[in-house]
Parts: structure tokens; C-alpha cells; sequence
């Protein structure tokens, strides 16, 4: 039962993220604008999309594909990214405080990581 809800919830998230590169990939100015972010160049939009993109894409792909296969050892890249980044939030927000537009990303973050934690510890690992 665990397993499975952590396969959905897993799966869904995955989705979203997905959802979030195409988003990037489409109109890279919405999406960067809520997160805080804007292009001043032509660089800065090429940026957005190919940066932004391919970390939501990856996380995506990895948290789907864990999911799908019930491997929580594809649940590691997702964990990997999103922990990271909530690492750096956090370092950000050590050296310059925490004004309250932070804390919705940190604790997506913080969810993304433990959820991935989960899937790791939880999910199946195919026989060799």
C-alpha cells in the first residue's frame, strides 16, 4: 500500500515537473517571472529554456520512470536535484535572511526531496 501511494504520488509530481519544462520551453518569461527570475537579453531567454527546462525535464523523466518501473533508485536524480536546490535556498537564506516570497520554493523543495527520499528507501529494486 505504502509502495503503491508512493508510486502515484511520485508519478504525479513527475508529471508536473514535466508539465513545468514545457512551460519553460513554450514561454520561458511567465514561468521564469514567478519564480522570480528575467531575461535582459537574448541570452537570458536561451538561458531560462535550456536551464530551467532541463531541470524540470530530468526530474521529470527520473521521477515518472521511477514511478512506472518501481525502481526508487531512479527516484535518486530527482532527489538529487530538488535536494540540492533546497540546499542553496537555504544557504541563501542564511547569508541573507528569508523574506517570506522563499519560503513557498523551500518547501516545495523540502516536500520534492523527502518524497524522492521515500521513493528511494520504499520503492522496488529490480533483481540483477
Amino acid at each position: 500500500m505504502v509502495q503503491n501511494s508512493l508510486r502515484v504520488l511520485i508519478g504525479l509530481s513527475g508529471l508536473f515537473w514535466l508539465f513545468m519544462a514545457v512551460q519553460f520551453w513554450l514561454g520561458p518569461v511567465a514561468p521564469a517571472a514567478q519564480l522570480g527570475v528575467q531575461a535582459i537579453n537574448d541570452l537570458g531567454f536561451s538561458t531560462i529554456r535550456a536551464d530551467f527546462a532541463s531541470f524540470f525535464a530530468v526530474g521529470g523523466i527520473f521521477a515518472v520512470a521511477a514511478a512506472l518501473k518501481n525502481d526508487g533508485r531512479l527516484a535518486l536524480v530527482p532527489l538529487g536535484l530538488f535536494g540540492l536546490a533546497l540546499l542553496g535556498r537555504l544557504g541563501t537564506a542564511a547569508g541573507q535572511g528569508l523574506p517570506s516570497e522563499v519560503i513557498p520554493p523551500i518547501a516545495v523543495e523540502a516536500i520534492a526531496s523527502a518524497l524522492y527520499l521515500a521513493g528511494w528507501r520504499f520503492l522496488g529494486r529490480p533483481a540483477r
